[in-house]
This record gives structure tokens, sequence and C-alpha cells, in this order.
């Protein structure tokens, strides 16, 4: 063996396999010590290291994804609980239409049904609006699709999403921009009439007008009047003589029977009845009772009766000194006209003062008589003449001045007392006066009508002068105010309040501001009414006299009004239609807004909504006139609907975007679950036109809502089916991570029973290895040591 000095190759050589072992010794206690067998920039184990790599990364995408599928399940949860409580309601509310269609209940009975199913279309909008999960809204459709018009009246109901997946697994989504043109085949508007309105009273006053700036604030007429139509004039203050206005029973007016003369010095106004108590034939003397309503020139009234004034035919005139002082009013019987007095006959008598002073006015009060009832009054003090009172303009200003007048039927003989009264100002003399008849014009004061019984109402005849407002038992209906609620098809509803001193107008007014306004229908026209009282009948809906009319301006059911409240303010009005509504039929293309490329053409829609044409989750809900112009017809007083653009169209653009909720249910791209909630909202199930205010309503209601129950529950079962879907697949991610999980401990785990007798293997190889080299170098140095010796 050769010996070298300087380099110990046994040594070098012991220091390598150390080197060797120690390294070795050195992975075993580090995968002893991490549990992993292999480890970055291992290169022994590159492959394993990449497998196992590409295992881990995908079993932390698991283990995400598992909490994903666990969100996405609780998310629907969230959905089907909320959806629960709508189906609830929705039953409830079918079981109130059924109650409803019950004919033995009243108006107000099913307006009470009305206001709870409100109650419950609120709520059933409020679960829509405020269901939340995540602060994310997910009952009101935004989850599925978004959208937007250019037509703020035409809207998307979102039945589910956009997204779909074709034959070989692509996920595409048909959202974009839609232009639909509409053109219209007008439907009808329902249009209703009331009963016949007559008067129930005497002396019904209406049609009041007043001159205020001619000094007067107020006019009133009690007692009981002739029918007919009256003005008060103011007139230059001349007064008239006095005219016999009245008759003898029923035997017709004898004007000449009786000679009346004033004198000048007769001071007052009056009105005067006179009786026949006696007729004494042996001498031809009648004897006569005058009752007299007195009205002085300063405006103060007061009565005076005198019996026993005994005139002979042909004889002396009688001074009535005693009804209104010396030298003022005289009565005779003409010569011949004895014969022509009988027992108990009556006239009446009006007369005027004949001095008036430097400050005096005069009042004249015309009376055209109603021809259509001779019976209840023929002739009386307004036969031909007016009746003129003369007043002191300064003494009369702010007075209540009382012209009372006694009034006789020529054909039956009845009498009564009459009262108008005007209130003045305290400008009455200086308003009126001051040059202003210089002309000789009369200045009108006031004006009435004056109504008999059972005469067809004027329109401004207050409630309580109706007969259809006061029950059998005769009481009135609207002693104590009450609401009538005017509810349309669509479910849009209106509310108003009567009072016993609102008149018809008052009434057609309200009604008329309710649909105008509450139902939101005035935005449709330009002139026109919805409701009016008929004082005339003319052709066409205004065909029957003192009736109300009731118009609505949408087609369809969608715009037809039902009355509820008080049955007896119901049975009032009765209500009857006059004009059936008739559904718009609607022709609808619809294109891609960009290229034109057509998506659907010439699709024929009854009614306001377009069902699926651009997708099976999209509904295209359509304003009620959308293509339809509404003008008044003034012959037949309605609304005549047309088709406002028959060439061309009508015109909305519609945006659709899909929107749909996409779980990440797996750990790589694409392994994912789409979940599109629609909307649950009242509108979007179809249950805010929900209306049972009569039984063909409440019926058709019952179809509603069968129909929104059908929505919530496939709804429900859609969600149901992702749920279990979702389910599922966390039972898979479990099942495929614990493979996954298996497979990479196979790759990367250190097997320590292997390992430790790795490691102890090594240790004693090095211990051996610093023992052997310890021994080299000293057998090296020995041999050294004796080839010197």
């Amino acid at each position: 063996m050769t010996m070298i000095m300087n380099h110990d190759i046994t040594a070098l050589m012991g220091q390598r396999i150390m080197q060797r072992n120690s390294l070795a010794m050195k992975r075993s206690l580090e995968k002893l010590s991490s549990g992993m067998r292999t480890k970055i920039a291992d290169l022994d184990h590159t492959a394993e290291l990449a497998i196992g790599e590409t295992m881990r990364s995908r079993i932390y995408g698991m283990e995400k994804a598992l909490y994903n599928t666990q969100d996405g399940i609780s998310m629907i949860q969230t959905a089907t609980g909320a959806l629960d409580q709508t189906q609830s309601m929705l039953m409830r509310m079918r079981e109130l239409s059924v109650q409803a269609a019950n004919d033995v209940l009243t108006q107000q009975d099913r307006g009470y049904i009305q206001t709870e199913i409100n109650e419950i279309r609120d709520a059933i909008n409020r679960i829509g609006e405020t269901t939340q999960f995540n602060r994310k809204k997910i009952l009101s459709g935004d989850n599925a699709v978004l959208w937007s018009s250019t037509d703020s009246n035409m809207k998307a109901v979102v039945n589910g999403g956009l997204r779909s997946i074709d034959a070989y697994g692509q996920k595409y989504a048909v959202d974009g921009n839609y232009r639909i043109t509409v053109n219209a085949e007008a439907g009808k508007a329902q249009v209703q009439k009331s009963d016949v309105f007559h008067v129930k009273h005497e002396d019904t006053i209406a049609g009041k007008s007043i001159n205020t700036s001619a000094g007067v604030k107020a006019v009133e007429v009690s007692g009981d009047i002739p029918a007919g139509n009256y003005t008060l004039s103011l007139s230059d203050g001349t007064a008239e003589a006095p005219v016999i206005t009245g008759s003898f029973g029923i035997d017709g007016l004898v004007s000449s029977t009786f000679d009346l003369n004033a004198a000048d010095g007769l001071e007052v106004n009056a009105s005067i009845l006179f009786e026949v108590t006696g007729r004494n034939e042996a001498n031809n003397t009648v004897t006569l009772r005058a009752t007299a309503e007195i009205l002085t020139q300063e405006g103060i009234s007061r009565n005076a009766v005198k019996d026993n004034i005994i005139i002979t035919e042909g004889g002396s005139d009688v001074n009535l000194s005693d009804l209104f002082g010396d030298n003022s009013l005289s009565i005779g019987l003409v010569d011949g006209m004895f014969d022509a007095v009988h027992d108990g006959a009556k006239f009446s008598v009006n007369v005027s003062a004949q001095n008036p002073g430097a400050n005096a006015v005069g009042i004249d009060i015309t009376g055209i008589m109603d021809s259509t009832n001779p019976d209840k009054w023929d002739g009386g003090p307004y036969d031909g003449n007016d009746l003129h009172y003369v007043l002191d303009g300064d003494a009369t200003a702010s007075k209540e001045l009382n012209f009372r007048q006694f009034y006789v039927n020529e054909r039956t003989g009845l009498t009564s007392t009459g009262n108008i009264q005007i209130k003045t100002e305290a400008d009455f003399k200086s308003a009126n006066v001051g040059g202003k008849l210089d002309t000789g014009e009369d200045i009108t004061l006031a004006g009435f009508d004056v109504s008999y019984v059972g005469k067809i109402a004027d329109g401004d005849t207050v409630l309580r002068d109706i007969d259809k407002f006061w029950d059998d038992n005769g009481m009135f209906i609207l002693d104590s105010p009450k609401a009538l609620t005017l509810t349309q098809g669509d479910g849009k509803q209106a509310r108003i309040m009567l009072y016993a001193d609102d008149t018809l107008n008052d009434l057609a007014r309200k009604l008329n501001d309710a649909i105008a306004d509450g139902l939101d229908q005035a935005k449709y026209i330009n002139e026109g009414s919805f409701a009016s009282y008929v004082e005339s009948a003319t052709p066409g809906m205004e065909g029957v006299e003192g009736t109300i009319v009731l118009r609505s301006v949408l087609t369809g059911k969608n715009g037809e009004i039902t009355l509820s409240g008080n049955e007896d303010v119901l049975t009032a009005l009765s209500l009857n239609t006059i004009q059936d509504s008739k559904e718009t039929a609607y022709t609808v293309s619809v294109r891609d807004a960009h290229d034109g490329k057509s998506i659907a053409e010439g699709v024929k829609v009854t009614g306001n909504k377009m069902v699926g044409v651009i997708h099976k989750n999209i509904d295209v809900e359509f304003d009620p006139m959308m293509g339809i112009t509404a003008v008044w017809n003034d012959d037949t007083h309605n609304f005549d609907l047309e088709d406002s653009a028959p060439n061309l169209g009508t015109e909305a653009i519609l945006h659709l975007a899909d929107n749909t909720t996409i779980f990440q249910t797996g750990a790589g791209e694409g392994e994912d679950v789409m979940i599109a909630i629609g909307d649950m909202r009242a509108h979007a199930l179809g249950i805010d036109g929900v209306n049972v205010m009569s039984h063909d309503a409440a019926a058709r209601s019952i179809g509603l809502i069968d129909s929104a129950i059908d929505k919530v529950s496939m709804q429900q079962a859609k969600l149901g089916s992702a749920q279990n879907r979702l389910e599922y697949h966390i039972n898979n991610l479990t099942s495929e991570m614990e493979s996954l999980v298996e497979a990479n401990s196979t790759i990367r785990d250190v097997d320590y029973m292997t390992e430790i007798l790795e490691f102890t293997k090594n240790k004693i190889l090095m211990d051996s290895n610093t023992a052997m080299l310890a021994q080299t170098n000293q057998i090296q140095q020995t041999t050294i040591l004796s080839l010197l010796r």
C-alpha cells in the first residue's frame, strides 16, 4: 500500500461518507419534524411535489367551495322562509275572496274585506322589498334581471333569470335592448249611471247665485214658495201700482172683481191675503178677513190682521187704515160682481210703498213658474207682474231683508206663505246706486230655483233634499258624513266624503276628482269629465235626466270602477253599467334595438301584458292606454278611444341585463350553480288588482290569486330543487375532498415507522463514521511514525 504524507485519502473517504450519512440523517430528521415526505425544492420528488401541490390547491379551493355552497343554501332557506309567509298570506287572501263572492254580504262588508286584502297585499310587497341576505334583496327580482324602459309606464315582470346553458354546455344570456312596437285596437271603458234623483221637500232651493259686488252676501228661502226660477233685481225705486194677483177658489182668476187703490200716503210694502168669510145676499155685501205681511222702507218686517171688513157691491171703498195707517190702501167690490164672489174664496195682493224718499231703492222679484207642475202652483203673485218693493237704501244696509208673500193656487185654492231673505253688506246703497241705475237697466242681486216634491232635481239641489238619500223609515242617511271608496280594477283606490249639504254637482265633482287624481286617470285626457250630473238629457251617455254618469277612460277590467262604503249610500246611488268594458287588443313586434334583428313579429296580445315573448322568464306589461288616445265627444258625452298611431305604432325600448345569482360551488373555473329568484312582489304576482267589491270581481280575484299561488309554489319548487342540488353537491365535495386529501397524503406525508428506521440507521452510520474517522487518523499517524524509527 502506498503511503503518502500530504493527503490522508482514508480520512477524506471517511469524511465523504460521513457527509453523505449526515445529509441522509438531516433529511430524515426534517421529514420526521415536518411530517412531510416531500417539500419544495426536493429534487428527489419533483414530480410528486407538482402533483401534490396541484392537489393541495384544489383541496383548499374545495374547502372554500364548501363554505360558498353552504352560504348558497342559507340564502335559499332565507328566500324559502319568506315565500312560506307569502304563500300563507295568499291563502288568506283567497279565503277572503271566496267569502266576498257571496252576495249575502253588503258592499260595506266587502269594503272591510277589501281593506284586509289591501293590507295583505302591502305585507306581501314588504316581504318582497325587504327580504335580504348579506344586504342583497333576494325577492325583488333584482338578483335575476335588471331592467329599465324609455317608457316609464312599461314594466318588465321578472319571473327568473336570462342565463341558460346550451346543448354544448355553454352558458349564455339573452340580455340586451329591445325595441317594442305596439299597435292598438282600442277596447271600451266602463260607463255607469246612477238612479234618477227627485226632490223630496217643498221649496227646495237650488241654482243659487249671489252678486256680491252688488252689496249682497247671502240669499235664503223658507216657507212654501211656488216652483220656478227667481231673480232679485235692484231698480230705480219708483213705486208701482198694486196688482191683484190671486184667485177665487177654483173658478179662475177674476182680477176685476175687487177695486184696490193705494193712496200716496202708503208708506210700507205689503203682501195681503184676503179671505171671504161671509156673503149677505139681501144687501149684496161681502165680509173679508185681511192678513198682511208688511215690510217697511227701513227693512223692518211685521204682520197685521183685520177682520170684519164689510164692503158693498158698487159702494164706497173701505179704508184699511187699521193695517197700514190713514190714507193708505182701500178696497171695494166692483158693481155687478157680487155673484162672482164665493164664500171661502181667497186672493192675494202685493203692494209697494207710494212715497219713496230721496234714498229710495227698488227691489224687484221676478218669478218664472215651473210649467211642469201646474197643479202645485198656477197663477200667483207673478202672473205677468214682478213684485216690487221700495226701500230706503241707507237704512237697509247691513240688514236681513225678508220679503214675505202669500200665494194662492188658482186651480186648487190652496194658500201658503213663503219668505225670500237677502243679507246686505254695509255698502249696499253706495255699491248699487251712485249712477249705476241711471241707464235704466236693473242690477241683478241674486237668483235661485225652487223645486217641487217629485221634480227631477237640479244639480245644485243639496243631498238633504234628494229622495234617494232618505230611507224607508224617514231617516236621512247623511246625518253624519259618509265615506265612499272607489276601487279600480288594477287595485288603485280613492276615497271621498259625502256631507248633507253637498249638492248633486258636488257629488259629481268629488267622484270626478277621485277618478282623475286618486285613480290617476287624468293623465290620459285633456278635456272631458269622469263624472257629471245630467240636468238636461242629451243623446248618448247622458240620455237620462236627473242621473249621475260615472266614466272610466281605461279599457278592460283594469279600468272598471267599483264603489264601496255605507250600504244606504250605495243604494241611493244604485249604479248600473250602461257601457261594458272591453279589453284592448294589441299587435306587438319586438326587434333588437341595435341591429334591428327581428325577435318576434305580429304577436297578438289581449290586455296589457305580453307573456314570455322576449324570454320565457320575462313578461312585459304595457300602460293600459299605450297607443290609445282618449278624445272627449261633445255629442255622446263620452270618451272616444282611438289608436294614436295606426300606421306606425307606438314604440318603447326595454333594456334587460342578466343578474343571475351564481354560487361558486367548486374549486375550478365553471364549477358553479345558477340561482335566479323572480320578482315575488304583489304586482309581479298579479294580485295588486285583486278587487272583491262585487260578486264578479271577487270571483275573478280567486283565479288571480290561484295563479299567484302557483307562481310562488313554482318558485319554491325551484328553490327546493336548488337546495337539494347544493346539499348533494356538499356531499360530493366532501367525498371528493376526502379522496384528494388521502391521495395527497400518500404523496406528501411521511411514513414515520420507515423514516425512524431510516433515521436510526443513518444515526448509527454517523456514529460509526465518526469512530472510523478517528481510527483512520490514528492508523495513518502510527504507520508514518513506525517508518521513521
